[in-house]
């Protein structure tokens, strides 16, 4: 189980320097920044895991071991993301909503460019793993039978013709599930879904931990480490302190 291996899975979105009034600004990190996380990982000789490896043979995992994932499928995840982690000989899993796949725009959010299946052909046949996300982005949670099961089952259907592959992973969208829900992943054949700090040890329901636009290299760290969330607090004040106030770290 995840909860044994204390492998951290750590959750990306926009990987892009977005203004303040961006309502992604607080799920995002700039390429600065994840540049210097990614830097991190491998100058202490971390090595990356895909979700279903690390649930199926847990005995792989060490202390240097980490999983990068990332949601929604945004184009700069092949043009900043892609680049970086075949640099470093690092692997990650992609989770795509197929409904959005090539798409200029969505809603809510503003027009924001999105994978076309090329990028993610390209991507897949250079070791990266996707997973399903869903067909919209509902909250899956309250759904009637039928329209959870459409937009579990059916992600992994679209995803599948386009990759040519089996998708075995799956996040939920928001991070939300019920028993319900669960169950339909379940009898969908998932292997592995993830949700997001509100997860657990449950290879259907895992715990991943976001990076967003308030994490500095420190918090970072700390992030990877697992600590508590009122001792990476404590130190990134500290932290800030000690700088005279900046965040630069």
């Amino acid at each position: 189980m995840m909860g044994e291996l204390k492998v951290p899975v750590l959750c990306y979105h926009r990987i892009a320097d977005l203004a303040d009034a961006d309502p992604l600004r607080p799920f995002s990190v700039t390429p600065w920044a994840f540049a210097r996380q990614i830097a991190w990982l491998a100058a202490r000789g971390y090595r990356t895991m895909d979700l279903a490896g690390a649930v199926a043979a847990p005995g792989a995992a060490d202390s240097r071991c980490v999983i990068l994932t990332f949601d929604d499928g945004y184009l700069e995840h092949y043009e900043l993301v892609f680049p970086l982690l075949a640099r470093y000989g690092f692997r990650a899993t992609f989770f795509l909503v197929s409904g959005w796949l090539g798409q200029g725009d969505r809603s809510p959010h503003p027009p924001v460019s999105l994978l076309s299946p090329s990028c993610i052909l390209e991507m897949s046949r250079s070791g990266m793993v996707f997973g399903a996300h869903s067909r919209t982005h509902r909250r899956l949670a309250g759904l009637a039978p039928p329209e959870a099961w459409d937009e579990v089952a059916g992600s992994k259907e679209d995803l599948e013709r386009v990759l040519g592959l089996s998708v075995s992973a799956f996040a939920y969208p928001f991070g939300v599930l019920d028993r319900g829900v669960r169950q339909v992943v379940a009898a969908c054949g998932y292997e592995v879904a993830v949700a997001v700090n509100n997860g657990t040890d449950d290879p259907l329901a895992m715990r991943r931990i976001v990076l967003g636009a308030g994490d500095s290299l420190l918090t970072f760290v700390w992030k990877v480490w697992d600590r508590p969330v009122r001792l990476r607090r404590r130190a990134s004040l500290w932290w800030r302190s000690f700088r005279g106030g900046r965040d630069d770290a």
